[in-house]
Protein backbone atom coordinates (compact mmCIF):
# COMPACT_ATOMS: atom_id res chain seq x y z
CA UNK A 1 0.00 0.00 0.00
CA UNK A 2 1.55 3.11 -1.27
CA UNK A 3 -0.52 5.85 0.08
CA UNK A 4 -2.39 6.84 3.40
CA UNK A 5 -5.78 5.92 1.90
CA UNK A 6 -4.58 2.76 1.24
CA UNK A 7 -3.50 2.27 4.51
CA UNK A 8 -6.15 3.73 6.40
CA UNK A 9 -9.82 2.46 7.51
CA UNK A 10 -12.57 4.57 8.76
CA UNK A 11 -15.71 4.32 10.52
CA UNK A 12 -16.81 2.46 13.63
CA UNK A 13 -17.92 -0.57 12.12
CA UNK A 14 -15.40 -1.55 9.81
CA UNK A 15 -12.69 -0.43 12.15
CA UNK A 16 -13.57 -3.01 14.44
CA UNK A 17 -13.96 -5.65 11.32
CA UNK A 18 -10.40 -4.52 10.48
CA UNK A 19 -9.15 -5.16 14.50
CA UNK A 20 -11.19 -8.58 14.40
CA UNK A 21 -9.31 -9.49 11.43
CA UNK A 22 -5.70 -8.42 13.30
CA UNK A 23 -5.24 -5.86 10.34
CA UNK A 24 -4.53 -2.82 12.74
CA UNK A 25 -1.37 -1.46 13.98
CA UNK A 26 -2.71 1.74 15.17
CA UNK A 27 -6.04 3.62 16.32
CA UNK A 28 -6.78 7.27 16.46
CA UNK A 29 -10.22 8.45 17.87
CA UNK A 30 -11.80 11.86 18.04
CA UNK A 31 -11.91 13.29 21.71
CA UNK A 32 -15.06 13.44 23.49
CA UNK A 33 -16.66 10.54 20.90
CA UNK A 34 -18.49 8.23 22.98
CA UNK A 35 -20.83 4.81 22.49
CA UNK A 36 -20.60 0.76 22.95
CA UNK A 37 -18.81 0.05 19.45
CA UNK A 38 -15.98 2.98 20.80
CA UNK A 39 -15.87 1.17 24.01
CA UNK A 40 -15.58 -2.13 22.58
CA UNK A 41 -12.90 -0.51 20.35
CA UNK A 42 -10.57 0.77 22.70
CA UNK A 43 -11.05 -3.03 24.79
CA UNK A 44 -9.33 -4.39 21.43
CA UNK A 45 -6.63 -2.66 20.65
CA UNK A 46 -5.60 -2.94 24.38
CA UNK A 47 -5.55 -6.87 24.47
CA UNK A 48 -3.62 -6.73 21.86
CA UNK A 49 -1.61 -4.53 22.70
CA UNK A 50 -1.97 -1.95 19.92
CA UNK A 51 -1.25 1.92 20.32
CA UNK A 52 -4.18 4.16 20.14
CA UNK A 53 -4.53 8.19 20.43
CA UNK A 54 -7.09 9.95 21.52
CA UNK A 55 -6.94 13.65 19.35
CA UNK A 56 -8.42 16.62 19.67
CA UNK A 57 -10.69 17.95 17.24
CA UNK A 58 -8.69 20.02 14.75
CA UNK A 59 -5.78 17.57 15.30
CA UNK A 60 -8.65 14.57 13.96
CA UNK A 61 -10.22 16.44 11.53
CA UNK A 62 -6.11 17.38 10.24
CA UNK A 63 -5.49 13.44 10.52
CA UNK A 64 -8.97 12.41 8.81
CA UNK A 65 -8.90 15.06 5.75
CA UNK A 66 -10.49 13.33 2.88
CA UNK A 67 -12.44 10.55 4.72
CA UNK A 68 -16.01 11.60 4.78
CA UNK A 69 -18.29 9.63 7.80
CA UNK A 70 -15.13 9.01 9.61
CA UNK A 71 -17.25 9.08 12.66
CA UNK A 72 -14.55 9.95 15.07
CA UNK A 73 -12.04 6.89 14.03
CA UNK A 74 -9.51 5.74 11.95
CA UNK A 75 -6.98 3.59 12.03
CA UNK A 76 -3.54 3.10 10.04
CA UNK A 77 -3.19 -1.02 8.53
CA UNK A 78 -1.07 -3.55 8.53
CA UNK A 79 -0.15 -3.80 3.97
CA UNK A 80 -3.03 -6.78 3.36
CA UNK A 81 -1.74 -9.84 2.76
CA UNK A 82 -3.13 -11.46 -0.91
CA UNK A 83 -3.11 -15.08 -0.97
CA UNK A 84 -2.58 -16.90 -4.20
CA UNK A 85 -5.14 -18.77 -6.61
CA UNK A 86 -4.03 -22.06 -5.20
CA UNK A 87 -5.05 -21.62 -1.75
CA UNK A 88 -8.25 -20.15 -2.97
CA UNK A 89 -8.74 -24.02 -4.04
CA UNK A 90 -7.34 -25.38 -1.17
CA UNK A 91 -10.15 -23.51 0.78
CA UNK A 92 -12.41 -24.94 -0.91
CA UNK A 93 -11.31 -28.60 -0.60
CA UNK A 94 -11.24 -28.17 3.19
CA UNK A 95 -14.78 -26.67 3.39
CA UNK A 96 -15.44 -29.91 1.32
CA UNK A 97 -17.28 -27.31 -1.71
CA UNK A 98 -17.08 -27.44 -4.91
CA UNK A 99 -14.91 -24.36 -5.90
CA UNK A 100 -16.97 -21.42 -6.53
CA UNK A 101 -14.77 -18.06 -7.23
CA UNK A 102 -14.79 -14.82 -8.40
CA UNK A 103 -12.78 -13.09 -10.58
CA UNK A 104 -12.74 -9.12 -11.50
CA UNK A 105 -10.84 -8.42 -14.61
CA UNK A 106 -9.59 -4.71 -13.74
CA UNK A 107 -11.98 -3.35 -11.77
CA UNK A 108 -10.92 0.30 -10.71
CA UNK A 109 -13.63 1.84 -8.87
CA UNK A 110 -13.74 0.95 -5.13
CA UNK A 111 -17.16 1.45 -4.51
CA UNK A 112 -17.92 -1.79 -7.25
CA UNK A 113 -14.90 -3.63 -5.60
CA UNK A 114 -16.08 -3.41 -2.29
CA UNK A 115 -19.34 -4.04 -3.15
CA UNK A 116 -18.58 -7.49 -4.98
CA UNK A 117 -16.52 -8.42 -2.03
CA UNK A 118 -19.77 -7.81 0.72
CA UNK A 119 -21.57 -9.96 -1.87
CA UNK A 120 -19.17 -12.73 -2.74
CA UNK A 121 -18.83 -13.09 1.38
CA UNK A 122 -22.47 -13.26 1.62
CA UNK A 123 -22.98 -15.74 -0.74
CA UNK A 124 -20.02 -18.31 0.17
CA UNK A 125 -17.87 -17.18 -2.77
CA UNK A 126 -14.39 -19.05 -1.69
CA UNK A 127 -12.56 -16.14 -2.74
CA UNK A 128 -11.50 -13.17 -4.86
CA UNK A 129 -8.71 -12.91 -7.71
CA UNK A 130 -7.65 -9.85 -8.83
CA UNK A 131 -4.69 -8.23 -11.18
CA UNK A 132 -2.09 -6.53 -9.71
CA UNK A 133 -2.10 -4.18 -12.68
CA UNK A 134 -4.58 -1.54 -13.80
CA UNK A 135 -6.99 -2.55 -10.99
CA UNK A 136 -7.67 -1.34 -7.83
CA UNK A 137 -6.16 -2.93 -4.90
CA UNK A 138 -7.55 -3.36 -1.00
CA UNK A 139 -7.79 0.33 -0.06
CA UNK A 140 -9.37 1.97 2.33
CA UNK A 141 -12.81 2.86 0.41
CA UNK A 142 -12.87 -1.02 -0.45
CA UNK A 143 -12.48 -1.76 3.20
CA UNK A 144 -15.17 0.71 3.87
CA UNK A 145 -17.77 -0.31 0.78
CA UNK A 146 -17.30 -4.03 1.48
CA UNK A 147 -18.59 -3.60 5.55
CA UNK A 148 -16.52 -6.42 7.01
CA UNK A 149 -16.31 -8.88 4.26
CA UNK A 150 -12.24 -8.58 3.75
CA UNK A 151 -12.10 -10.01 7.41
CA UNK A 152 -13.95 -13.43 5.97
CA UNK A 153 -12.99 -13.77 2.28
CA UNK A 154 -9.37 -13.87 0.72
CA UNK A 155 -7.85 -12.07 -2.31
CA UNK A 156 -5.84 -13.10 -4.40
CA UNK A 157 -3.55 -10.79 -6.21
CA UNK A 158 -1.84 -12.36 -9.91
CA UNK A 159 0.28 -10.79 -12.29
CA UNK A 160 -1.47 -12.56 -15.38
CA UNK A 161 -5.37 -13.00 -15.06
CA UNK A 162 -5.12 -15.29 -18.81
CA UNK A 163 -2.31 -17.35 -16.87
CA UNK A 164 -4.19 -17.85 -13.66
CA UNK A 165 -7.78 -18.58 -15.77
CA UNK A 166 -5.86 -21.49 -17.79
CA UNK A 167 -4.62 -23.08 -14.77
CA UNK A 168 -7.78 -22.46 -13.08
CA UNK A 169 -9.42 -24.13 -15.94
CA UNK A 170 -6.58 -27.40 -15.33
CA UNK A 171 -7.83 -27.97 -12.12
CA UNK A 172 -11.58 -28.99 -13.47
CA UNK A 173 -13.23 -25.20 -12.85
CA UNK A 174 -15.85 -24.03 -15.70
CA UNK A 175 -14.95 -20.45 -16.75
CA UNK A 176 -18.18 -18.29 -16.89
CA UNK A 177 -17.49 -14.18 -18.26
CA UNK A 178 -20.42 -12.01 -18.08
CA UNK A 179 -20.89 -9.28 -21.36
CA UNK A 180 -23.55 -7.42 -22.68
CA UNK A 181 -26.11 -9.66 -24.43
CA UNK A 182 -25.14 -10.66 -28.04
CA UNK A 183 -25.42 -13.57 -30.55
CA UNK A 184 -22.17 -15.31 -28.41
CA UNK A 185 -24.01 -15.04 -24.98
CA UNK A 186 -26.70 -16.72 -23.09
CA UNK A 187 -29.20 -15.62 -20.57
CA UNK A 188 -27.64 -15.65 -17.37
CA UNK A 189 -30.68 -18.42 -15.86
CA UNK A 190 -29.63 -20.62 -18.13
CA UNK A 191 -26.27 -21.43 -16.82
CA UNK A 192 -25.16 -24.45 -15.19
CA UNK A 193 -24.19 -23.50 -12.08
CA UNK A 194 -23.38 -27.13 -10.25
CA UNK A 195 -20.03 -27.77 -11.32
CA UNK A 196 -16.99 -26.28 -9.99
CA UNK A 197 -16.68 -22.66 -11.94
CA UNK A 198 -15.09 -19.11 -11.89
CA UNK A 199 -17.24 -16.29 -12.33
CA UNK A 200 -15.38 -13.33 -14.31
CA UNK A 201 -16.65 -10.03 -13.90
CA UNK A 202 -15.35 -7.44 -16.52
CA UNK A 203 -14.24 -3.61 -16.12
CA UNK A 204 -16.64 -0.95 -15.78
CA UNK A 205 -15.93 0.22 -18.66
CA UNK A 206 -14.17 -2.15 -21.23
CA UNK A 207 -15.70 -5.08 -19.91
CA UNK A 208 -13.83 -8.80 -20.53
CA UNK A 209 -10.22 -7.95 -22.06
CA UNK A 210 -9.94 -9.89 -25.19
CA UNK A 211 -7.46 -12.89 -23.82
CA UNK A 212 -9.34 -13.23 -21.10
CA UNK A 213 -12.79 -13.75 -22.73
CA UNK A 214 -11.32 -16.07 -25.24
CA UNK A 215 -10.82 -18.19 -22.31
CA UNK A 216 -14.24 -18.52 -20.97
CA UNK A 217 -16.51 -21.68 -21.50
CA UNK A 218 -19.51 -19.55 -21.43
CA UNK A 219 -20.58 -16.17 -22.04
CA UNK A 220 -23.65 -15.02 -19.85
CA UNK A 221 -25.74 -12.24 -20.06
CA UNK A 222 -28.29 -9.85 -18.41
CA UNK A 223 -31.51 -9.24 -20.63
CA UNK A 224 -32.49 -5.66 -20.21
CA UNK A 225 -35.67 -3.63 -21.88
CA UNK A 226 -34.51 -0.50 -20.83
CA UNK A 227 -32.83 2.67 -22.75
CA UNK A 228 -29.18 1.65 -20.73
CA UNK A 229 -26.97 -0.37 -22.31
CA UNK A 230 -25.60 -2.10 -19.20
CA UNK A 231 -25.87 -2.58 -15.39
CA UNK A 232 -22.63 -1.36 -13.33
CA UNK A 233 -20.17 -3.99 -12.27
CA UNK A 234 -21.11 -4.46 -8.44
CA UNK A 235 -25.04 -4.85 -9.68
CA UNK A 236 -24.47 -7.04 -11.98
CA UNK A 237 -21.93 -9.21 -10.13
CA UNK A 238 -24.63 -9.28 -7.49
CA UNK A 239 -26.84 -10.67 -9.40
CA UNK A 240 -25.15 -13.79 -11.73
CA UNK A 241 -23.49 -14.75 -7.30
CA UNK A 242 -26.85 -14.95 -6.57
CA UNK A 243 -28.26 -16.67 -9.12
CA UNK A 244 -25.35 -19.56 -8.66
CA UNK A 245 -25.90 -19.46 -4.99
CA UNK A 246 -29.56 -19.75 -5.32
CA UNK A 247 -28.83 -22.88 -8.29
CA UNK A 248 -26.49 -24.72 -6.09
CA UNK A 249 -29.20 -24.30 -3.08
CA UNK A 250 -31.73 -25.79 -5.10
CA UNK A 251 -33.82 -22.73 -4.64
CA UNK A 252 -36.67 -22.49 -7.09
CA UNK A 253 -38.86 -19.23 -8.95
Amino acid sequence: MKNKEQEMVYGRRPVAEALQAGLVNRLFLQRGIKGKIVEQLIEMVNAQGIPWYSLETEKFRLLAKGFRQHQGVLAYLEPYSYTTPENLLERAVKLQEKPFLLILDHIQDPGNFGSLLRTAEAVGVHGVVIPSRRAVGITAVVYKAASGALSHIPVARVVNLVQTVKYLKKQGLWIFGSEAESQDTAPYYKGDFSVPLALIIGSEGKGISPLVRKNCDFLLSIPMRGKVSSLNAGVAGALLMYEVFRCRAGWQV
